[in-house]
């Protein structure tokens, strides 16, 4: 599957990200948890998600080549 990179989001929280990939939010945490999604705490219980990890997240695990 491509996709167009300048139509994703630089940050996500697991509910945006969650909509934006079609995924529950409790599977967004679980990718989180199992180290296959990379995240960065910005307080005592909200995490972000970067678009650059979200984009390396598709293309290793799910396959997808973006295109400019």
């Amino acid at each position: 599957m491509k996709v167009q990179l300048s139509s994703i989001s630089d940050l996500f929280t697991a509910d945006s990200l969650a909509e934006e990939l079609n995924l529950s939010r409790s599977m967004v945490y679980y990718l989180r948890d199992s180290g296959k999604l990379k995240s960065y705490q910005i307080s005592k219980s909200k995490y972000v998600f970067r678009k650059d990890d979200v984009v390396e997240y598709l293309q290793k695990e799910r396959g997808y080549e973006f295109i400019q």
